[in-house]
C-alpha cells in the first residue's frame, strides 16, 4: 500500500500528512481555547454535553488523520486496516456530533451561517468517497485528507476571529480575507502540485469548487439554505430545548436604549437575546462576534446595572438594565 501511494503522487507523499496535520494541532488549541476549553476550567460555566460529545468524537477524528499515514509510512498495514475498520463506525458518531451541536447552536442564534452546513456537508461528501473507493488508494487517500480540509474553516477562522482580531484589532473583514486565503490557498497549492497525476487528481479540484462556491454566498449574501430549511432542521427532536443553568442569573433580565428593549435569557454558557447570542468569556464578559465584546457593570451592591458593548476597547453602546 505503502508503495501505491508514492507512485501514484511523486509530488505530494500522503503517507506524510499525519505529520503536517499534527502541526495545526497548536493552532486548533488556541482557535477554541476562548470559547471551549478556557470554559472547562471555569468554575462559573459549563459548556453543554453536545459540546463535549463534539469536541470528543473529533479529537478521535483527528487523531486518526494523524495516525493512519504515520502506520502506512511505518508499514504497519494491519494496524491501519483495523483503525480503518473502526473509523467506520466512528465516521457515523463524527457526523451525528457534528448534526447536534449545530442543532443546539441554531436553536439559539437567529440567523446561522450557512458555511456551518458546507463544513458538514463536505466532511460527509469526502468520507463516503473515501469509503466507497476504500481499496482505491489514489482516491481514497485524497477523500481522507479532504475531511480533514472540511475542518480548516472552523480552525482557522475561529483562529482570526477570535485570537488574532482581538490581540491585534484587525479589522474583521480583513480577517475573513485572510481565513479565506488560507484554505482556498492550501487547497489552490494542492492542485497545482497534482496536475500531472492521472488518478484520482478530481478530488481537491471538487473540494476546491466547493468552496470557492460557498464563500461567494457569504461574501454577496446569498440567502442559502433558505430560511424554510432552517426552520425545519430547528423544529429537528435531535437536541432538547436550551435550559438555564442558572450560573448566569445575574446578567438575565430587560434592558433598554433609549426606545430600544433587548431581553437576555441564559443558556448553557450562551446569554441570548433575540437578535444575537453571546458566548462566556470570564467574569461580566462576554463574546459578541469577532470584534466586539459585551461587559457588564454592577452597581456598589454587586448587582448588574449596565450592559455595554464593546467594538475593541471602544464602547459603543450603553444598555441600562430595568
Amino acid at each position: 500500500m505503502e508503495k501505491s501511494i508514492q507512485l501514484v503522487s511523486k509530488k505530494i507523499n500522503f503517507d506524510k500528512a499525519g505529520y503536517f496535520i499534527l502541526i495545526l494541532i497548536p493552532i486548533v488549541i488556541l482557535a477554541f481555547w476562548p470559547t471551549y476549553f478556557s470554559i472547562i476550567f471555569s468554575h462559573i460555566v459549563t459548556p453543554s454535553f453536545y459540546s463535549h460529545f463534539h469536541g470528543i468524537m473529533m479529537l478521535i477524528w483527528i487523531s486518526l488523520l494523524i495516525v493512519q499515514p504515520i502506520l502506512i509510512r511505518r508499514k504497519r498495514l494491519k494496524t491501519h486496516r483495523l483503525l480503518g475498520k473502526i473509523s467506520y463506525f466512528v465516521g457515523p458518531v463524527v457526523f451525528i456530533s457534528m448534526l447536534m451541536i449545530t442543532h443546539q447552536t441554531r436553536r439559539v442564534i437567529i440567523s446561522p451561517s450557512a458555511i456551518t452546513f458546507t463544513n458538514i456537508d463536505l466532511w460527509l461528501i469526502c468520507y463516503t468517497i473515501a469509503i466507497v473507493y476504500r481499496h482505491k488508494t489514489y482516491i481514497h487517500a485524497r477523500a481522507m485528507i479532504g475531511t480533514g480540509i472540511s475542518l480548516l474553516d472552523p480552525i482557522f477562522m475561529r483562529f482570526m476571529f477570535y485570537v488574532i482580531v482581538p490581540t491585534i484589532h484587525l479589522n474583521e473583514l480583513v480577517a475573513f480575507f485572510i481565513g479565506v486565503g488560507i484554505i482556498l490557498g492550501v487547497l489552490i497549492t494542492l492542485v497545482i502540485l497534482e496536475r500531472k497525476q492521472k488518478k484520482g487528481r478530481w478530488i481537491f479540484p471538487l473540494i476546491l469548487g466547493y468552496y470557492t462556491l460557498a464563500y461567494s454566498i457569504i461574501l454577496f449574501n446569498i440567502k442559502i439554505p433558505p430560511d424554510s430549511f432552517n426552520k425545519w432542521f430547528n423544529s429537528l427532536p435531535l437536541t432538547p430545548d436550551p435550559k438555564p443553568t442558572n450560573n448566569l442569573v445575574d446578567y438575565t433580565g430587560l434592558y433598554s436604549l433609549e426606545e430600544k428593549k433587548m431581553n437576555i435569557r441564559d443558556s448553557s454558557y450562551y446569554l441570548i437575546s433575540d437578535d444575537y447570542m453571546m458566548v462566556w468569556k470570564k467574569s461580566d464578559e462576554f463574546f459578541h462576534g469577532a470584534s466586539e465584546t459585551i461587559k457588564f457593570e454592577r452597581n456598589d451592591k454587586g448587582r448588574v446595572i449596565i450592559l455595554k458593548r464593546y467594538f475593541g476597547d471602544k464602547a459603543i453602546e450603553a444598555w441600562k438594565k430595568e
